[in-house]
C-alpha cells in the first residue's frame, strides 16, 4: 500500500527569492524590480486571506472531528479561543467560497452574516466595488436592506469628519442654524445629484496648506468665535440653579490629643491622622453637638474637656465629643458594677 503524501499545489503567487519565516521576511539581493513588486502584492493578498483561512480552517475540523472536538484540535493548535474559532466557523459557513469577493476581509463577512442571503447575493457583488470598509459596508447594508436584522442600528448615530478652520468659517457664514446640519444637507444633496458618480470628487474652498486639521468631536463647538452660545445670562449665574452645601458632619476625638498612637487600635490611628476633632469654647455647644449626633448615627458620645494641647494652643478651656468605644462602655458597667457590690 502506498504512503505517499500528496500535496495540493499552493495558489498564493510569490516569487521564488524570498524565504518567509515567522520571525522575519528574508529577500533575495538579486530580486529584480518587477519581482520586489509581485511580492508586494503578494502580501497584500496573504494578509487579507489569513483571517478567512482562519474560517476554513475552524469549520473543516468542526465537521471533520465533531464540534468539540475540532474546536479543541483547532485552539490547542493555532492558541485562539474557542470562541473566536465558533464565529470563524459561522463566517466560512455563511459565506463559502463561491460567496466571497476579492478584497473583502473577515470583518467585512462578519459583519453581514445576519442578512439573509437572498440579499447578500445580490447586493455585494455590486457593493464590494466601493472599497469601503467593514463598517461603512455594514452601514450601507443597513441603508439599502431597510433596517437592521439585529437592531442595533439606529439613523440617529452620526459620524464625525475633521475639515479646516477656515473652510468651516466659510461654511458657517451660510448656515441657517448649525453648520454641522447644514454640511450633511449639503453632501445630501450633492448625493441625490450624483448617485452614479462615485469617483467624482467635491471642490472645495482653497487652502494655502497651512491650517492644522479640525480635531474636535464636535465639530459645532470648536468654532465658538463664530457661533457663540448662550451658556450664561447677561446678569452673571442668575437663573442658575445653585447646589446646595451638605453640612460638615463632627468630628469626633478618637484618641486623646498629643497621644501617641500605637498599633492597637488601627481605625482609631487612622482617623486621628487624618482628621483633629472639633473645639468647642463651652461645655453648652459640645453637649449640644454630641445630641445632633446621637440623633443623627443613633449612639451616643462623651463630651470631655481637652487639657493639653489645645487648651494650652488656644490659651482657653476646649470641649471634645469623644468617641465611645463599645469595650469602654462595658469596662465603665463592670466598674459600676463591682463598686455597688462592695
Amino acid at each position: 500500500m502506498s504512503a505517499a503524501l500528496t500535496i495540493q499545489p499552493r495558489h498564493l503567487d510569490l516569487p521564488l527569492g524570498a524565504l518567509f519565516r515567522p520571525e522575519e521576511l528574508v529577500i533575495a539581493p538579486s530580486t529584480t524590480a518587477a519581482e520586489y513588486q509581485k511580492l508586494g502584492a503578494g502580501l497584500s493578498k496573504l494578509a487579507m486571506a489569513d483571517k478567512l483561512w482562519q474560517c476554513d480552517f475552524a469549520l473543516w475540523g468542526m465537521k471533520r472531528f465533531g464540534a468539540d472536538e475540532g474546536l479543541r484540535l483547532a485552539r490547542e493548535a493555532t492558541s485562539l479561543s474557542a470562541g473566536l474559532l465558533e464565529r470563524c466557523a459561522r463566517i466560512a459557513e455563511r459565506f463559502d467560497p463561491p460567496r466571497r469577493i476579492p478584497g473583502l476581509t473577515r470583518e467585512h463577512y462578519r459583519g453581514l452574516c445576519c442578512f439573509p442571503a437572498s440579499f447578500t447575493d445580490e447586493w455585494l457583488p455590486r457593493a464590494a466595488l466601493k472599497g469601503l470598509s467593514a463598517k461603512a459596508l455594514r452601514d450601507l447594508a443597513v441603508n439599502d436592506f431597510g433596517s437592521d436584522p439585529k437592531g442595533a442600528y439606529s439613523k440617529n448615530k452620526k459620524r464625525s469628519a475633521s475639515i479646516s478652520p477656515v473652510l468651516w468659517a466659510q461654511i458657517s457664514q451660510h448656515a441657517p442654524n448649525k453648520v454641522s446640519c447644514f454640511i450633511e444637507r449639503i453632501l445630501s444633496e450633492w448625493l441625490e445629484q450624483h448617485p452614479d458618480a462615485p469617483n467624482q470628487t467635491v471642490g472645495v474652498a482653497p487652502s494655502d496648506g497651512n491650517e492644522p486639521a479640525a480635531t474636535s468631536r464636535h465639530p459645532e463647538t470648536s468654532a465658538a468665535q463664530e457661533s457663540p452660545k448662550p451658556y450664561r445670562k447677561q446678569n452673571g449665574s442668575a437663573g442658575f440653579k445653585k447646589k446646595e452645601k451638605k453640612p460638615r458632619e463632627l468630628r469626633l476625638q478618637w484618641v486623646p490629643c498629643g497621644r501617641i498612637l500605637d498599633a492597637g487600635n488601627a481605625q482609631a490611628m487612622v482617623r486621628a491622622r487624618s482628621q483633629r476633632p472639633d473645639c468647642f469654647s463651652t461645655l453648652e455647644d459640645a453637649q449640644a453637638a454630641e445630641e445632633k449626633y446621637a440623633q443623627d448615627h443613633g449612639y451616643r458620645n462623651e463630651v470631655v474637656e481637652c487639657l493639653a494641647p489645645c487648651s494650652v494652643q488656644l490659651g482657653r478651656k476646649v470641649f471634645h465629643v469623644k468617641h465611645s468605644y463599645s469595650g469602654d462602655h462595658f469596662a465603665a458597667q463592670k466598674k459600676s458594677a463591682q463598686a455597688i457590690s462592695a
